[in-house]
């Protein structure tokens, strides 16, 4: 993001881009993935998503030991980035998809 997005969210953090806010407002099942190391964003941010969520579908899904992008590097590399971590990602999202949009 440029600096001009991030100075505009954080100027309408309690209002019209509350991030939370729109969390409270959803209203579809909603799967929330989060590497518990991630060194970009805290775990807290990821919970505090899920706890202004009040669907009881909303589920928090913590990858143990994963950073911010589960082990994938830019530009992507299959045999490179292939991590157990990012599996997880993908099959728990994959099977997300098939519970929720069936």
């Amino acid at each position: 993001l440029f600096t001009d997005v991030l100075d505009d969210v954080e100027r309408n953090a309690s209002g019209s881009l509350s991030i939370l806010g729109a969390a409270a407002r959803l209203q579809i099942p909603w799967l929330i993935v989060h590497g518990t190391e991630d060194e970009a964003v805290s775990p807290l941010e990821a919970e505090a998503l899920r706890a202004a969520s009040p669907l009881p579908t909303t589920r928090l899904l913590a990858i143990e030991g994963a950073g911010h992008t589960f082990g994938a590097g830019h530009p992507w590399d299959a045999r490179a980035h292939d991590t157990p971590a990012l599996r997880r990602v993908f099959d728990m999202t994959l099977a997300w998809f098939a519970a929720h949009l069936g």
